[in-house]
C-alpha cells in the first residue's frame, strides 16, 4: 500500500460525508455533529476500498496472484507464491 492511500481514503470519506449530508439533510431538522461523525466513520470503510482500487501495489499483487495455479496439489499455496515471486524477480 502506498503512503498516499490512507490520505486518499480520508479525502474520499470527506467527500462522501459531505454529499450525504447535503443530499439528505433537511433544513428543519439538521444533522447533529454526532450524526455527522457517525456518517464519517461509516463512510470510511467504502472509501478505503475505493482508495485501494487506485493503489498500483494492489493491482500488482492481483496480477501476480492471478498467475498462480492453486489447483496444483503437489505444492502448498506458500510454495506456489514463493515460486511465482522468484520468477518475477528473474524477469526483472
Amino acid at each position: 500500500m502506498l503512503e498516499r492511500t490512507p490520505s486518499l481514503a480520508v479525502i474520499f470519506t470527506t467527500i462522501m460525508t459531505l454529499l450525504i449530508i447535503f443530499i439528505f439533510e433537511d433544513a428543519a431538522r439538521p444533522f447533529t455533529s454526532g450524526q455527522a461523525l457517525l456518517i464519517f466513520i461509516i463512510s470510511f470503510f467504502p472509501s478505503v476500498g475505493l482508495a485501494m482500487l487506485l493503489d498500483p501495489n494492489a493491482a500488482e499483487a492481483k496480477r501476480l496472484y492471478l498467475k498462480i495455479n492453486f489447483y496444483d496439489q503437489d505444492k502448498t499455496a506458500e510454495e506456489l507464491v514463493a515460486e511465482m515471486k522468484e520468477k518475477e524477480e528473474k524477469e526483472k
